[in-house]
């Protein structure tokens, strides 16, 4: 009887492939060997073989997969996929798997979701195990892992966006085209310490030893801006910071 492996779990695998395309696969697996078949084990195939959960249906399936753990993705690790899976299974917004297990640890909806050390033979150090239920066999719907990478590349800083940081600084500070005359960059108009410089300082300081020099007009520091989302962020907070500095004086 052919088996297949469940659409849910090849949906996992799918955002998986997506997000890290060039990773490693040599690991992977969905159906077990030998060493599976003689226990329970989600890669056996439920009308076949030992599965560890059965449905009422004909279809012979399988609903556990192994993802190698080498993403081989800049700022991406099989790490952050398995946190962000049991983040949402521990609050309920995902509800099709059963456990994972990864580096000698194993979570559950049994326990919570909570981690626990894992003692089977196979630490599982090379890939993450995931096993599915049932109920959710059919479910192709998102695991949301897009936005697990989309959150990766905003906190990345390149050569391009240390470039766009300082054209902001030099256009805000330093007097840049169409700026005005330059500003002293200690001291605000009442001759105190403004922190907000002092803080963009900070960050440049962080970011680039030394930090990247460009030149700019106020079109290209605009476009700069509205693709750079964290470094607003960032400096809102600054902003957020000074106020609250002032009104406590």
């Amino acid at each position: 009887m052919t088996w297949v492996l469940t659409p849910a779990m090849r949906r996992l695998r799918a955002e998986v492939d997506a997000i890290a395309p060039q990773r490693d696969r040599s690991s992977d697996g969905s159906i077990g060997d030998q060493a599976h078949a003689s226990g329970a084990s989600g890669h056996n195939p439920d009308e076949t073989g030992r599965a560890e959960y059965t449905d009422s249906d004909r279809v012979n399936e399988v609903r556990a997969i192994d993802l190698d753990g080498d993403l081989r993705t800049p700022g991406l690790t099989m790490e952050d996929i398995v946190q962000q899976l049991v983040r949402r299974c521990r609050t309920g917004a995902e509800r099709r798997l059963a456990y994972i297990i990864y580096r000698r640890r194993i979570w559950g909806d049994g326990a919570g979701w909570r981690e626990q050390p894992y003692y089977g033979a196979n630490p599982h150090d090379q890939h993450a195990h995931v096993s599915g239920r049932p109920a959710g066999d059919e479910d192709t719907s998102s695991y949301h892992l897009a936005e697990l990478a989309q959150g990766k590349e905003d906190d990345m800083f390149d050569e391009k966006a240390l470039a766009k940081l300082n054209a902001l600084y030099a256009l805000a500070f330093s007097g840049g085209p169409s700026c005005g005359a330059e500003v002293d960059p200690g001291n605000n108009d009442r001759g105190k310490s403004n922190s907000i410089v002092n803080k963009l300082d900070a960050l440049l300081e962080t970011a680039s030893h030394p930090p990247v020099a460009v030149q700019v007009d106020a079109a290209q520091v605009a476009a700069a801006l509205a693709a750079n989302t964290g470094f607003l962020a960032a400096v809102a907070q600054a902003v957020n910071d000074d106020q609250s500095r002032r009104l406590a004086q």
